[in-house]
Formats: C-alpha cells, sequence, structure tokens
C-alpha cells in the first residue's frame, strides 16, 4: 500500500491478528515514504510508549479511544507533517 499510493496517516492498533502495530511500524520504516502514525494500545505501558516514541510514533492513544482525542491527533500530526516540522526532516 505504502508503495501504490499517498498515505497521510497509519493508524495501527498495538494488538492486531498477524502483526502488531508496532511490527507494522518496523516495517514501514523500510520505505522512504513511510507516514506518520498513530498507535491505540489496551495497555499503555512505559515499556510501549518508549519502544514506540523510540520508533518516532506520533502518539499513542489508550483505547477505548476518545473519538475527539483521536480527531485532534490526526489534526495535529497532518498539521505538524505538511508544515515540515516532523522529527529529523526539514
Amino acid at each position: 500500500m505504502i508503495q501504490s499510493g499517498t498515505i497521510h496517516v497509519a493508524v495501527l492498533d498495538q494488538r492486531m491478528p498477524q502483526l502488531g502495530g508496532l511490527q507494522v511500524v518496523k516495517r514501514m520504516r523500510e520505505f522512504p515514504s513511510a507516514p506518520p502514525t498513530i498507535l491505540l494500545a489496551d495497555h499503555l505501558t512505559n515499556h510501549l510508549l518508549h519502544e514506540a516514541l523510540g520508533m518516532k510514533v506520533f502518539s499513542v492513544l489508550s483505547k477505548p479511544v476518545d473519538f475527539n482525542l483521536l480527531l485532534d491527533s490526526l489534526a495535529r500530526v497532518l498539521r505538524r507533517y505538511y508544515e515540515s516540522r516532523w522529527p529529523n526532516e526539514g
């Protein structure tokens, strides 16, 4: 999907059937066009937060996700990404 079209932001669940959200982030980072990512998690731990932020995940949100918080995170990540303020870019 990353190679075939433009993805503006990826919202991933930490717990998915085959690959977890951070595993998907690792694979996406192999592509120069990898989108910024918001991760959703059942249980926020310091280890998970540290690992996600080390992988430059934009935000980690606790489930169940507050819809307004998700919309706010989406707006912030897109604004920062398209204003060339993304970490290590521009």
